[in-house]
């Protein structure tokens, strides 16, 4: 994971490489898949390289497709930590702000972290807390959480609410 600041551009980017067949050569190809949050916005990226015939490609979009959030499963999840001065309704608030999630979906999410369960991809769980920081002026904490699981938490609301889908 990178971290960084730049001016007023926060990053936080995961990431994942994998071999693929190169569709030109049938060399191996690197695929290079990101999913970032620069200046407030969720944004992935992808880009493959053969060394064999030098073939290149390279693609950009918002959020993250439910094909990334796959490849994205190994990745370590994290667990973002809630004040308890940060009400539930402010948890919804910030969830609808930021995932467009209706009632039910920012509901899920505000038991979550209620209840200190509130796991997911570090991207999504800083775009949550810069929308939760608005909405309730608290900042939440982001630490690890190697016992979460991929398919639970917030990554399970998300998938659930079609968040990404293209």
């Amino acid at each position: 994971m990178i971290h960084g600041k730049l001016g007023r551009v926060v990053l936080v980017s995961t990431g994942v490489e994998y071999e693929v067949p190169c569709d030109n050569c049938q060399g191996v190809a690197c695929i290079g898949d990101v999913y970032v949050l620069v200046d407030g916005t969720l944004l992935n990226s992808s880009s493959l390289s053969c060394n064999s015939c030098q073939a290149r490609l390279e693609f950009d979009g918002y959020g993250c497709p439910e094909q990334l959030r796959e490849r994205l499963s190994s990745v370590a999840r994290m667990r973002l930590l809630v004040p308890p001065t940060v009400s539930r309704a402010q948890v919804m608030r910030a969830a609808r702000s930021a995932f467009d999630l209706d009632l039910a979906h920012a509901r899920q999410v505000a038991e979550l972290a209620a209840s200190a369960s509130l796991t997911g991809l570090e991207v999504e769980l800083a775009y949550l807390n810069q929308h939760l920081t608005t909405v309730a002026g608290d900042v939440a904490k982001i630490v690890e959480a190697p016992d979460a699981a991929s398919d639970a938490g917030l990554d399970a609301v998300l998938l659930s609410a079609g968040f990404g889908r293209e």
